[in-house]
C-alpha cells in the first residue's frame, strides 16, 4: 500500500539511512563523558535525547568515516593473520 507512493518510499528510504548512521554517530558520540550534571534524573533524559538528536544529524559524516576505519582495521588483522600462518610475524 505505501510502495506505492514513490515519495513514501523515499522518505521511508531516508529515513532509515538515518536511522543507521545514527547507530554509527552514537557510538562516536560516546566517546565524550557524560557531563556530572547530566547524570541523574531529568537531565540524563534531556542529555541522551540531545545525544539522539546530534547523532541523528551527524550520522550521514560519522557513519562513512567509521565503516572505513573498521574495513582498515579489518584488512590490518587479515594482513596480521597471514604473516602470523607464514611464520613471519
Amino acid at each position: 500500500m505505501f510502495v506505492n507512493n514513490p515519495a513514501r518510499l523515499e522518505a521511508g528510504i531516508i529515513f532509515g539511512l538515518m536511522l543507521s548512521c545514527a547507530y554509527w554517530s552514537w557510538q562516536f558520540l560516546s566517546r565524550v563523558p557524560v557531563p556530572v550534571v547530566f547524570t541523574s534524573g531529568i537531565g540524563l533524559i534531556t542529555y541522551l535525547l540531545i545525544k539522539f538528536i546530534r547523532a541523528v544529524c551527524f550520522g550521514f559524516v560519522v557513519a562513512p568515516w567509521q565503516i572505513f576505519k573498521r574495513i582498515k582495521e579489518i584488512r590490518a588483522i587479515n594482513s596480521l593473520k597471514k604473516r602470523i600462518e607464514q611464520g613471519k610475524a
